[in-house]
């Protein structure tokens, strides 16, 4: 895949309105979420699903068309390719209000590079959703846990819903 192809697969999810979302992660024994452990973002095992007013379903996960691991964007949820998962619907959590029933007018990717011996190779860390009421959120494929540790090119999404918060954890939204 090409970045411009990459790209226009995300810029796909342009000029529709959200009113859903789904969060899916490792079905743990307990059977509780851990997406929500602290109030600046979700971290979630495997990624999430936006659901639009068209009855689309995009799923928004980490993959490796670039390089293990970045953001990938799928048009279908991503339930059809994820084995041993529990599903939360965060539709009415208090992150998402500000972002339901509105339209998506803005998807930019933030490319990254890794050096492996003698290559480099560019992949996409993290995508910003801007909607029409000028709120942004980012999503990326970057891991944060209680003990402090985080690391972005991980098997793991976080959603920030603040700019500030995003940089503070050291997205590179340049």
């Amino acid at each position: 895949m090409i970045k411009k192809d990459f790209e226009n697969k995300f810029n796909c999810i342009i000029n529709r309105t959200l009113i859903g979302v789904k969060y899916y992660e490792i079905e743990y024994s307990n059977k509780k979420p851990m997406w929500n452990w602290n109030k600046d973002f979700d971290s979630l095992d495997y990624g999430l699903d936006l659901e639009f007013n068209d009855k689309s379903i995009w799923g928004i996960t980490w993959g490796s068309e670039f390089y293990q691991y970045g953001i990938s964007i799928y048009q279908k949820s991503i339930k059809d390719i994820l084995k041993g998962y529990i599903v939360w619907d965060v539709t009415k959590e208090i992150n998402w209000k500000k972002y339901l029933n509105q339209k998506i007018k803005k998807v930019k990717i933030y490319w990254d590079e890794v050096e492996e011996g003698l290559k480099r190779f560019k992949f996409p860390q993290d995508v910003k959703i801007v909607f029409e009421n000028d709120n942004s959120i980012y999503i990326s494929a970057y891991e944060i846990r209680k003990d402090g540790f985080e690391m972005g090119m991980m098997d793991n999404i976080t959603v920030f819903f603040d700019t500030k918060i995003a940089q503070k954890h050291n997205l590179k939204l340049q």
